[in-house]
């Protein structure tokens, strides 16, 4: 999900996220961000958990 550069900060990324929740019905998501969207996430109620993404047939992993 992303919002234009140029239309940032009008609410449109809090409303794609607010619907989003919405529509899925769970009690949470988990989810992924670029670092320069982290302050923009934790503008909702959350939890931060520190973790891994483990890539088991990636080339690095194979080589070890």
């Amino acid at each position: 999900m992303a919002v234009d550069p140029a239309r940032r900060g009008e609410g449109i990324g809090r409303a794609l996220v607010n619907e989003a929740l919405r529509l899925a019905g769970g009690e949470r998501v988990d989810l992924l961000s670029e670092d320069d969207a982290i302050g923009f996430y934790r503008g909702f109620p959350h939890f931060q958990k520190t973790g891994f993404r483990l890539y088991p047939f990636h080339e690095s992993a194979l080589n070890q």
